[in-house]
């Protein structure tokens, strides 16, 4: 794992996004207010993290091999993408306890963000860049 400013450019295999790296390394990769959070995530954050550098390499660690269905969930086209492939994708946060958000790295090009909602994962933005655009970060 090659790593900028103490901050690694990969997780488990996976490249993380450039600005996530930018953000984490400059400790600007931080939770802004509930108003803010509400207008990207479905549902109030109870005790948001962004999960730091070392964090997010060692919560990975054990994500990979989840397999419990409350976790993984079912597809739902009504509500894409609806489930997750843990070893394709990164958790970088949490706005409380089972309210993680996650890159997908399961389509072409930059992984999208989602988040572990009532029943499943929806996406919250298509990309990194577009994620951390509404979060003004």
């Amino acid at each position: 794992m090659t790593e900028t400013d103490g901050v690694p450019l990969s997780v488990e295999g996976l490249l993380l996004p450039r600005r996530l790296v930018l953000l984490l390394s400059g400790g600007r990769w931080t939770a802004p207010d509930d108003a803010v959070l509400r207008r990207v995530f479905p549902e109030p954050a109870d005790f948001p993290s962004f999960y730091g550098a070392a964090s997010i390499v060692g919560v990975n660690r054990g994500w990979h091999s989840e397999s419990r269905a409350a976790y993984v969930c079912r597809p739902d086209p009504a509500n894409p993408p609806g489930d997750i492939d843990p070893a394709r994708s990164l958790l970088i946060g949490e706005l409380g306890p089972d309210q993680m958000f996650a890159l997908d790295y399961r389509r072409p090009g930059s992984p999208a963000v989602v988040y572990l909602a009532e029943p499943g994962w929806v996406e919250v933005a298509p990309d990194f860049d577009a994620f951390a655009d509404r979060l003004g970060l």
